[in-house]
């Protein structure tokens, strides 16, 4: 069981060398997960904590909601972080037709390009 930060990031680097097909720095790997590296680095040698930021952004990173836990914070709605992690996937035509969606369920109109 992965029971603390470092013990999670070496498992999931360990598993991305494995896809890469070989060895990969630390550094690939933050360019990766877009954690700034000495960030990641301090976080992985125990010299700082998960922040909320970090944390969100390995989770989305890695679609691992156990950095929440380990960094004692409470877990995103499901759906929103579904929304959030792969939003920037999708074309921008796509953006806006979800963004019409969105707004068909709620009392905000969807921006206006400039």
């Amino acid at each position: 069981m992965d029971t603390t930060p470092k013990d999670l990031l070496l498992s999931h680097f360990l598993t991305w060398q494995k896809q890469e097909g070989n060895r990969k720095k630390l550094s690939d790997f933050a360019e990766y997960v877009k954690v700034d590296y000495k960030v990641l680095d301090n976080v992985f040698n125990g010299r700082r904590g998960l922040s909320r930021a970090v944390a969100d952004q390995l989770a989305k990173a890695l679609n691992d909601y156990r950095f929440y836990d380990l960094a004692e914070m409470e877990r995103p709605d499901p759906l929103t972080f579904y929304i959030e992690r792969n939003l920037e996937k999708a074309s921008e035509d796509g953006k806006k037709q979800i963004a019409d969606i969105i707004a068909k369920y709620t009392s905000e109109d969807p921006p206006k390009d400039p």
